[in-house]
Parts: C-alpha cells; sequence; structure tokens
C-alpha cells in the first residue's frame, strides 16, 4: 500500500517540474476546513461492542494540500496531494426496563452509546477547473487516498432516569462510562470519493493570487471493511496559486526567396491572442492627513429563538483593534467577540459584563435559557483570552433596555446578550491619518488577434476595483482611471494591469514599478471625502449617551473650527411614520445643539438620511445600526 502513494509523490513532483519547464502552469497551496456528516450501520465491526445500531453523527476536521495545474484547453486539470483528518461522533438511543433496587419497581432506562473515530487519509486528488470568468471556476474530481490512522473511543452516558447511574469497579457511581477504545480493525485501505465546488480567485501580485473554495464531497466508498460507514462533508478552503506563464516565442523573420508557382496549402485554424502595451501613465501624487471614524460595533450577540448556541456569524478569531476601520459596520458586529477581548487586553483592569435575557413569554427556558446565553458568551471571551474572573454574568426575562415586543422584530431583538466593558477608556474613535494616493489615467495599447469580433475584453488594474470592458480589436488604444492608495513610506509600488477574453480564454499582463517621487505632487492639509461617523440610540430615544458624547468631544477636537457638518437623522422601520419622522429630526436636532455648545462656529446643517442608505432591516443589528445619526464633513 505504501508503494503506490510513493510512486504517486514521484509522479506528482515530477509532473509539476516537467509542467514548469514546458507548459503555463500554476502551483497551488490550500488549506480547508471541513464539517463532516456520517451514515453507518454499526453494531460490533472492527473492534467496537455492540450497543445497538449506530447510524448517524457528525464532525469537522482540517486538510493541507498541495497542488499543479496545467492547461488542458477549454479546461484545466489540477492533480493535487492531500493530508487529511477529522474527528467524530456516532450515536444511537436505547431503552430497556430496570429493577430499581431501593423501590423493586421496574422502570425504563434511556442510554446513548456514543462512538468517537479519529482518521488521517493521505489522498490523491485529481479535479477540472471550468473558468466561469476572470476570478471564478467551476471544479469537480475524484479523491483518492488510503487511511494511515484510525482511532475509537466508545463510551455509552445514562440519559434518564436522574437516579440511574453506572457502579464501577472502584465502587464509584458514574453518569457515563468508557466501554472500550483503540485502533480500528479491518479498516479499508482503499478509499474513492468525489467532490465539486467553485472557486474565487483575488490577485495579490503578478502571477499571485487567493484563493477561496467552497464545496461538497462524498465517500463512495466504506470507511471499514465490515460495515458501511460513508462521510459527506462541506469543504471551506483558502489558499494560494502560483502562476507560471509561458515565455514569448521569438519568431524569426521571414526569408525573402524568388516568387515560386506553389500550391497554396490550407488555411491554418487560428489561435486568438491577446497582447497589451502600457504606453503611458499621467497622473499626480496627493498625500497629507485624513480623517477617519472607527466603525460603530453593535455590543450585543443575538440568538436564534430557543437557542443558546452562539450563531456562526460571529467570528472568533484574534483582532487588533486598528483593524475595524478596514469593515463596516454590519462586519464590525460580527467581531464583536473579538473586539470585546482586544478592549480586555489593551485595559489590564477592565471589567466585563454579560447581561443575558429572552424575549419573554414566546420562548421556552425562561430565566433559565437566558443564563445559558449569558454563559455561552462568557465562555466564547474566555477562550478568546479574557481572564474568567474579569467577567461578571448576569441574566434576566427580558433585557434591561427591552425593544417593543408587540413587534416580532422586537421580540427578536430581546433574544440577546448585552456585553459591558467597565473601566476601560474610550477607544481612539476619530483619528487623522497620513495617506497617499496616485490619481491619474493609465493610457494601454491593446492587441488582439483572431478574435471573433464582438468578444468583449476585460481589464483590471490592481489599485482599482473598476472592471472596464470593451471590445476586442486588432488595434486598440485605452485610457484606464487610475486611483491607487500608496504606502506612506514606500518608494515603489508594482502596477499589474491584466486582460482576459472570457470567451476565448485568453489573458494578458502588463507589469510595471510606480515610483511615486517621478509625479507631481499635492499636500492636502485635511482630507475628509471619507469621514463618516455613525454613532447609535437606544431604542426609541434621542437622548445622547455618555459614550456617544465623548466621541462627538473627539471629532470637534480634531475638526477646523469652521468645517461644515452634515448631520444625519435616522431611525428603523418599527412604530408609525409619523414617530419615526419626529425621531429622526429630534436625534439630529440634540446631536448639532450639543456640537454647537463644544464648538460655536462650526457650519452644522441636518437632514433625514436617505432610506437607500440605511442597514438591512431584517437583521436585529441593522435596526440597531439604523438607530443613529451620521455626521459627514463636507470639503
Amino acid at each position: 500500500m505504501a508503494g503506490w502513494w510513493i510512486r504517486a509523490v514521484g509522479l506528482f513532483f515530477g509532473s509539476a517540474w516537467s509542467a514548469v519547464l514546458f507548459a503555463q502552469a500554476a502551483l497551488t497551496v490550500r488549506g480547508a476546513f471541513l464539517q463532516t456528516w456520517q451514515n453507518a450501520e454499526l453494531r460490533s465491526a472492527a473492534g467496537i461492542l455492540d450497543c445497538g445500531i449506530l447510524r448517524s453523527g457528525s464532525g469537522s476536521g482540517w486538510s493541507l494540500a498541495a497542488g499543479m495545474e496545467i492547461p488542458l484547453s477549454p479546461l484545466r486539470l489540477e492533480v493535487a496531494l492531500a493530508s487529511t483528518q477529522f474527528k467524530g461522533y456516532l450515536t444511537t438511543q436505547n431503552s430497556f426496563p430496570f429493577r430499581d433496587t431501593v423501590s423493586g419497581s421496574v422502570i425504563e432506562v434511556t442510554t446513548k452509546p456514543r462512538l468517537e473515530s479519529s482518521w488521517l487519509f493521505a489522498e490523491l486528488q485529481p479535479a477540472l477547473h471550468a473558468v466561469l470568468g476572470k476570478r471564478f471556476r467551476t471544479i469537480v474530481g475524484f479523491r483518492i487516498g488510503t487511511s494511515l490512522l484510525a482511532r475509537f473511543r466508545q463510551e455509552e452516558y445514562i440519559i434518564d432516569p436522574d437516579t440511574v447511574f453506572f457502579l464501577l469497579p472502584d465502587g464509584r457511581r458514574v453518569r457515563n462510562r468508557l466501554l472500550t477504545e483503540g485502533q480500528f480493525r479491518q479498516r479499508n485501505r482503499f478509499l474513492l470519493g468525489a467532490f465539486a465546488g467553485f472557486e474565487h480567485a483575488a490577485r495579490i501580485a503578478r502571477g499571485w493570487e487567493w484563493l477561496q473554495r467552497f464545496g461538497v464531497e462524498y465517500t463512495a466508498s466504506s470507511l471499514l471493511a465490515e460495515a458501511p460507514w460513508r462521510l459527506w462533508s462541506v469543504r471551506a478552503e483558502m489558499g494560494l496559486r502560483i502562476g507560471f506563464p509561458t515565455p514569448p516565442e521569438v519568431v524569426p523573420p521571414p526569408s525573402v526567396s524568388p516568387p515560386q508557382t506553389t500550391v497554396a496549402p490550407p488555411s491554418p485554424a487560428l489561435h486568438p491572442s491577446l497582447a497589451l502595451h502600457m504606453l503611458n501613465i499621467e497622473a499626480r501624487v496627493q498625500s497629507g492627513v485624513e480623517l477617519l471614524a472607527t466603525p460603530p460595533v453593535v455590543p450585543s450577540v443575538f440568538f436564534a429563538q430557543n437557542s443558546a448556541e452562539i450563531p456562526e456569524r460571529y467570528r472568533r478569531t484574534y483582532l487588533e483593534g486598528e483593524e475595524l476601520t478596514e469593515y463596516d459596520p454590519l462586519t464590525a458586529h460580527q467581531l464583536v467577540l473579538p473586539y470585546t477581548a482586544f478592549l480586555a487586553r489593551r485595559n489590564p483592569r477592565s471589567r466585563i459584563i454579560v447581561e443575558g435575557a429572552t424575549s419573554g413569554e414566546d420562548e421556552l427556558g425562561g430565566i433559565q435559557l437566558a443564563q445559558q446565553r449569558a454563559e455561552a458568551v462568557r465562555q466564547a471571551l474566555v477562550a478568546l483570552g479574557v481572564p474568567a474572573e474579569r467577567i461578571t454574568v448576569r441574566w434576566s426575562v427580558l433585557p434591561r433596555s427591552p425593544s417593543n415586543p408587540a413587534y416580532a422584530e422586537g421580540r427578536q431583538e430581546n433574544r440577546r446578550v448585552d456585553i459591558l466593558v467597565l473601566d476601560a477608556p474610550v477607544i481612539e474613535y476619530v483619528q487623522r491619518q497620513q495617506f497617499r494616493e496616485l490619481i491619474g489615467t493609465l493610457t494601454v495599447q491593446v492587441r488582439c488577434r483572431d478574435v471573433p469580433a464582438g468578444e468583449l475584453l476585460e481589464l483590471d488594474v490592481t489599485c482599482s476595483d473598476t472592471l472596464h470592458r470593451l471590445p476586442c480589436s486588432p488595434d486598440t488604444i485605452v485610457r484606464l482611471p487610475v486611483r491607487c492608495r500608496l504606502p506612506v513610506q514606500a518608494e515603489s509600488v508594482p502596477l499589474v494591469v491584466r486582460g482576459i477574453v472570457p470567451r476565448s480564454g485568453i489573458a494578458a499582463d502588463i507589469y510595471s514599478e510606480l515610483v511615486p517621487s517621478e509625479y507631481p505632487h499635492d499636500t492636502v492639509v485635511l482630507d475628509v471625502r471619507c469621514f463618516r461617523a455613525i454613532l447609535r440610540f437606544e431604542y426609541n430615544s434621542a437622548q445622547l449617551l455618555p459614550e456617544v458624547q465623548e466621541r462627538l468631544r473627539q471629532l470637534v477636537a480634531l475638526l477646523p473650527p469652521s468645517a461644515s457638518v452634515v448631520i444625519y437623522g435616522s431611525t428603523d422601520a418599527l412604530g408609525t411614520e409619523q414617530r419615526n419622522v419626529e425621531l429622526t429630526e429630534e436625534r439630529a436636532r440634540r446631536t448639532a445643539e450639543f456640537l454647537r455648545r463644544l464648538s460655536p462656529l462650526l457650519r452644522i446643517r441636518t437632514a433625514a438620511l436617505p432610506p437607500e442608505r440605511k442597514f438591512p432591516e431584517h437583521l436585529p443589528e441593522g435596526r440597531f445600526l439604523n438607530r443613529s445619526i451620521w455626521i459627514e464633513v463636507e470639503p
């Protein structure tokens, strides 16, 4: 069995080296997270004890893969070697009569056998890619592998009643016991499966792309030789693709020969081609100070009805507070747990209070459900590094500041845990930051050869979010607007223009270096084009919260005394239209009065926030964010 795996490794690296040398190839390196569902019919196979038929379960795992891609017109072939590990469990439930040794009565006992398993596979993964456009592909392929490690642990739990226990040899009474553990016997050494999914690729440098893949896979072979045991998995992958473009072919000049009378050969098949040439860059460099505001973070975790499980949209990754300026407010809310952990690290003397609540009578569990929700948030914060002794847990049937339970949306908002951070200074909300950017026009010559009429060319510049589409003509001069953010201290910045004709499957790149010192330079005293501050209010209230007042003070301290400020009032969609109009005006008016007391020379006007700029009302965090005022500074 090891022999075929060694031969596969040798074939893979030999093919990869040949493809890099002689074809337009690419290498990929990927990591994946797997969520797995298991279907089985196990009783006593492979060394486990017979505790009833184990039929279903779930699990999770990871995979690391390195692959090679080669063109196989009009598709691309990828062959990858992967190491995959997953852990999961199978369960069932048994009920049987049991005589109570104390009362002598016969009662029914319910137990749950549980089989935990851990697997490690080595796999060969051939796949075909179909290109759907500039950034997207669909992928289908096979998984051919062998199991390197397969361990199990079998336990049994008493579910009901609470008065029944297992009696261990040492005299202890327990509610769960270990039945057996060890290596699976007679497992299948050869496994076959299939997978399908799609890919998005984002260019990060010349020849380098950041990959995101999502798909499903099915293991057709049973994991064990003695009994059926198969897997369904959902796979989320990220990684890098490193391209190796084919060097351009050098065509010798045609030789001149005397005229001859010959029979013309048949016309060769057309081979579409694309060439790009950079002619000129007309631009200026702007630098100076820009005013930015940190997006608001709604300090609550919202739960599904009757559930104490934190929804998957809330991220549990490490965060530095400075990263928040890169996110919109909805994404920032998904980071509320790591953001709270960041505040705790930044302020070692701070204390955190988590307050769990429910929506009242329409949820089962009552006060216990509120406690479970608060405990779930506490455990998540501890897992992110917050010391448990600095967290206080409280719970109540309704939140301290409840939304209106007369509306379904209000009840949805009340199913939450509020997070309060005490003894921590307000994080710098408004800040000045150095910036430098290049603004201008890039002139490119485009040459399309043997491309069918009507096909479109897509042009993309690395530092621009705009995709330009135009007919792929034999000889065209194109002027592309360029707006590139430049690192403040960088002496040069790479610039890549990529062209692709999706229907013909041809592409070309131009690579250049931008040297900011070579262009005319303008200094900006204070750039306010990107400034947008969003400050929240409580439900049905126009009262300025203390943290909102502190953030307004930060803003005034950084603005010129006679700056022009626009304050947009906003509400959610709950309540009557008349009340929302009144609340919109009152929130904007009170904010304007507070700013005028801080800086009488400010030129302030108020307005209602246009509906198209509001956050989605179907999300509770969207409605929380809509109870706000928006502040923008006019240039």
